[in-house]
């Protein structure tokens, strides 16, 4: 993000790979603003703010691409060896300093973007663009595949999105005096294409920022709540394991 190889605040990502069953990483590839863009101004564009990976398909955000204040996804695949540029994905509309990219996640034919600034209702209401790809991330994607908003002014909604088959949990940690919620969408859930908001879950003390973090793997969902008090310890932050029950 603050690295300032091609200038301050240019931005850069590293592959890390292991060849001893996780053990030890080495980092195998640095990305820089020159793989996405030649001979440009690269100061400022923080490239690398969030990051993604699926299997040999990885995608990497940047705050700044040009002159204005727009913001775009680039989506990477190692083919034979070598990683490369496949297509850039920007939404199709956005807002000076909305954000877009503050949060990525990657699975299969999906992306999801976080947009925790967007103007929704409000100042910093937020929304999650859901982008898929038809032809294995070739084309450039200039269009959300769907645009979601569950939220008010300062709900920070998109602020950290994990998806995983099918299903896509969104953070809004400002909620309810920065309480905190983590909203649980499934694919094709009310209508084939859509992605229907299946459960909400809600942090239990104002302050507590429940939803700053999410991760989701198989049945699991874990959930940060990085200023909860434990143990009489104010901000020390907590981290809650939730498993799927038989209803979803």
């Amino acid at each position: 993000l603050h690295d300032s190889g091609l200038g301050s605040d240019s931005g850069c990502a590293y592959i890390y790979e292991t060849t001893d069953g996780g053990k030890t990483f080495t980092a195998t590839q640095i990305f820089r603003n020159t793989n996405i863009v030649s001979g440009g101004d690269y100061v400022s564009k923080r490239f690398g703010y969030a990051c993604a990976i699926d299997g040999d398909t990885i995608a990497i955000t940047s705050f700044r691409v040009g002159a204005n204040t727009n913001a775009a996804c680039y989506i990477f695949k190692k083919v034979s060896g070598n990683w490369s540029r496949q297509c850039v994905v920007t939404p199709s509309s956005s807002e000076t300093g909305d954000q877009f990219g503050y949060s990525v996640s990657l699975y299969g034919d999906y992306l999801a973007v976080g947009v925790p600034n967007y103007s929704n209702g409000g100042a910093n209401g937020g929304r999650v663009c859901v982008f898929k790809t038809i032809d294995n991330w070739t084309t450039d994607i200039t269009a959300e595949h769907i645009s979601l908003t569950n939220s008010s002014p300062g709900d920070l909604y998109g602020r950290s999105v994990s998806l995983y088959n099918g299903v896509l949990a969104i953070g809004a940690l400002g909620t309810t005096s920065a309480t905190g919620s983590v909203y649980i969408h499934y694919e094709n859930e009310g209508a084939v294409g859509n992605w229907g908001l299946k459960k909400t879950l809600t942090g239990s003390t104002a302050g507590d920022k429940f939803g700053i973090s999410v991760s989701l793997y198989g049945d699991y969902l874990l959930i940060g709540a990085s200023e909860a008090t434990y143990d009489s310890n104010s901000k020390a932050g907590r981290a809650f394991l939730h498993h799927k029950d038989e209803g979803g």
